[in-house]
């Protein structure tokens, strides 16, 4: 059969069929319904660095260490790449130096909050600038986190570890301070590193345990209900063609169109090519969604290949700065 070359029609007799939902979608309709889904949205939709943030502690299964969250947003955001999404620069408006920077994660990302600062040089008022590059310290990602805790989608704790004989000591998570200071197998002292976990009623429906990406089939599905109230969204639907079982994120329905999503939380925005032939069957035009900053030209280029050159979309990161513009672009054929 074919797959994945747009040069190569399959025999006319191929029968599409619908087999439902996956429960996977059904669990993540589900989650739609909790309070605390309302508050995990209030944090992704905040700002891109907070999907950032927990796409960093997904894939981790749920928890991360506050030094590994910082040494992977410099390593994502540099001055090739995007500058800090959530750190704003303030410089003096008589001699234009910098006075200091103001993370929006403290402000709960209201910029009404920033209060007015002088310059320490010529005592002048100073103005919000947005930053081209800054190394992100320790604190910057803490805001982040302490931001996420202050909705309850987080939760921070204690971890020690020793780094003399390497052992990592079993604790209770629901202590919130860790009081012993001494290896219990070498008797040296012990590192107690900051980490921050997900809220349970979080991690488990939307899989996080398992280091699955569905918390972006979630929140993406989220967004589009929240958009297009009149419409269909289907998390996670399934089908048949030519005895090929596939499924798509995301399909929306909306008048006499129909728009398939499919999303990527993995590096270069990863797509599985190979399908794109049957996601035709199935929808009239295709969004490639990564929470990634780019997707390589290869896989925008096999999409098109299958669909046309205007009928395929890309959704990266930055774009969800403002997303409902490029919602706009979702009705049209």
């Amino acid at each position: 059969m074919f797959v994945g070359d747009a040069g190569i029609e399959p025999p006319s007799d191929c029968m599409l069929a619908e087999l439902g939902q996956k429960e996977i979608g059904k669990k993540l309709d589900a989650f739609d319904k909790t309070p605390i889904s309302k508050k995990l949205e209030k944090f992704l939709s905040s700002d891109p660095a907070c999907i950032k943030l927990f796409q960093i502690i997904a894939k981790k299964h749920g928890f991360v260490f506050t030094e590994d969250a910082v040494n992977y947003f410099n390593e994502q955001y540099n001055e090739q790449a995007s500058p800090a999404p959530f750190v704003i620069a303030r410089k003096c408006n008589g001699c234009n130096a910098l006075v200091d920077y103001v993370s929006l994660a403290e402000l709960d990302f209201d910029k009404s909050k920033i209060r007015d600062a002088t310059c320490g040089k010529c005592r002048r008022s100073c103005r919000v600038s947005q930053t081209k590059y800054k190394k992100f310290q320790n604190a910057d990602i803490l805001s982040l986190f302490m931001y996420g805790q202050r909705l309850n989608v987080f939760r921070p704790f204690q971890y020690p570890r020793c780094y003399f004989c390497k052992t990592e000591e079993n604790i209770d998570r629901t202590k919130k301070e860790h009081t012993q200071l001494l290896c219990k197998k070498c008797s040296k002292p012990l590192e107690i590193s900051l980490c921050f976990e997900t809220n349970q009623n979080i991690s488990k429906p939307l899989g996080i345990a398992d280091a699955q990406g569905y918390w972006f089939d979630w929140y993406f599905g989220r967004l589009l209900k929240n958009k297009f109230g009149d419409a269909t969204v289907v998390r996670n639907p399934q089908f048949r063609f030519d005895k090929n079982d596939f499924e798509l994120d995301i399909l929306l329905k909306k008048d006499d169109k129909t728009i398939g999503f499919s999303l990527s939380t993995e590096k270069d925005g990863s797509f599985d090519q190979e399908k794109f032939f049957l996601f035709k069957r199935v929808c009239d035009k295709l969004f490639l969604v990564t929470s990634d900053n780019t997707v390589k030209k290869t896989i925008i280029e096999c999409a098109k290949g299958c669909f046309g050159k205007t009928k395929v979309s890309v959704i990266t990161l930055s774009d969800f700065c403002n997303i409902t513009r490029r919602f706009e672009q979702v009705p049209k054929q």
